[in-house]
């Protein structure tokens, strides 16, 4: 089979019945019809693309105006949901195993081309993509973060708030993190002006005084008022609500730019991997299963392949209908495709192989927990749509993200400004097609047992 291409020749759409509709050009003429895309293009080239916040933030240290990027990830989200948004009811789950086999040959040729900056492996198969990473628990990762970071770091101080969350009110550890990464998102305004008192008071490096007031936060009658006036709010109503009610009293959210909480290496490293918990909230066993079931079910995989090149497919079949659409960045939409140009200069799409290590890490271990706990003698589909399902609600495509400045004039120092949420702009609708979508191309590969053979 050939590429998947926005269109192929006649003769190979009649022999193989895989795409029906024409060939369009590269980079076409015309105006574009939606002025707001315009929009993220130019955030795109400015601020660099690859999920571009928390790139810029985390990779660059160099947070763009937040106004700007949650603007424009409202605008990637419409996008998302107008290209690939009925997929639902736009997927073929009656195929036989010549078909899966086409996918998976086409998929492999395609997928080398995708360059390591979108994701890709440096020289992966595609085994290396379905890898659920069995040491992403909670418990282990704290571990190691306790173990290399000082015991006054920022990242230690972090997660004793953590753990008293935790102590007092018998929560999920990721759901802590997230209480710690917005409660320090209301204080880090009082904390910078703390930290900016102590300077007035003595000469010492910025980044001690960081950790100082991070300590100090930590015992601090404000931490212990929080949390008695938490646990009077909870009498009367569940911990997200009684939280979310606290949050909106006395001390508004703010963000202070003038680079005062500066940070040693270890201590934005460290950091960084603490708030991420928030995204860890599987267990030992559950990542075990899920790793299990990825290697010891053929058709699961032949499955998610199908899966993600019928979503391509989808996908290529509304950029035929609107090739001005093509005007326009796709860089946001890379987590699922490429766009590259043939020899004569029409438009295909390449699987960015780095979609299929996105399920493999956040829904797996989710249908593994599904699995677990029915006691299932076998994985079916049911427990693959309950798996998606539960990604969503534990927020695995959303993320909180620390909000990172460097000063060129100050030896490149990291400062901690803010925190704030990102979603990915694909959340809604890609969470509805592995909700709907998956669980049938799944039966059917299981109920004719096809795999694809090496």
């Amino acid at each position: 089979m050939d590429e998947i291409y926005l269109g192929c020749k006649r003769s190979i759409c009649a022999r193989q019945n895989f795409m029906n509709h024409e060939r369009i050009p590269a980079n076409p003429q015309g105006q574009p019809n939606d002025p707001n895309l315009g929009r993220i293009d130019e955030y795109v080239k400015d601020y660099i693309g690859i999920t571009p916040t928390k790139y810029a933030s985390e990779v660059q240290r160099n947070c763009p105006p937040l106004d700007l990027a949650q603007g424009i990830q409202r605008l990637m989200a419409q996008d998302h949901k107008a290209i690939y948004g009925d997929f639902s009811s736009g997927y073929k789950s009656d195929f036989d195993v010549e078909y899966a086999a086409r996918v998976a040959s086409t998929y492999q040729k395609d997928m080398v081309l995708v360059p390591t900056e979108y994701g890709s492996i440096p020289d992966g198969d595609i085994d290396a993509y379905f890898d659920v990473g069995v040491n992403r628990y909670y418990q282990l990762v704290r571990d190691e973060i306790f173990t290399n970071s000082e015991v006054q770091s920022v990242a230690c101080s972090f997660l004793h708030i953590a753990d008293r969350y935790i102590a007092s009110f018998d929560i999920d550890p990721w759901e802590a993190v997230r209480f710690t990464t917005r409660l320090l998102r209301k204080h880090l305004p009082s904390m910078s002006e703390r930290a900016r008192q102590i300077l007035l008071e003595r000469d010492i490096d910025k980044r001690l005084v960081t950790r100082q007031v991070f300590l100090e936060f930590l015992g601090s009658d404000t931490l212990n008022e929080h949390f008695n006036a938490l646990k009077s709010e909870i009498s009367g109503a569940k911990i997200n609500s009684a939280f979310n009610y606290l949050l909106k009293e006395n001390v508004p959210v703010g963000t202070n730019r003038d680079d005062i909480l500066e940070m040693f290496e270890d201590d934005f490293e460290n950091l960084r991997s603490a708030y991420h918990l928030a995204e860890r909230p599987f267990t030992k066993e559950e990542l075990l299963v899920g790793q299990e079931l990825l290697d010891g079910d053929s058709n699961l995989r032949v499955a998610i392949i199908v899966f993600h090149y019928q979503l391509m497919n989808f996908i290529a079949s509304y950029l035929t209908k609107h090739p001005e659409r093509l005007a326009h960045t796709t860089e946001h939409l890379t987590e699922i495709f490429l766009t590259a140009e043939d020899e004569e200069s029409h438009v295909r799409l390449l699987p960015n192989p780095k979609l299929l290590n996105v399920i493999s890490r956040n829904v797996l271990p989710a249908i593994a927990r599904s699995y677990l706990q029915k006691q299932s003698p076998e994985l079916d589909g049911e427990h693959i749509a309950e798996g998606a399902q539960t990604a969503k609600d534990l927020l695995l495509f959303q993320t909180f993200i620390g909000e990172f400045h460097t000063s060129a004039d100050r030896n490149q120092n990291i400062s901690l400004n803010s925190f704030f949420s990102q979603t990915c702009p694909a959340m809604q609708p890609f969470s509805k097609a592995l909700i709907e979508v998956l669980p049938p191309i799944y039966r059917n590969c299981k109920d004719k047992n096809i795999v694809i053979e090496e």
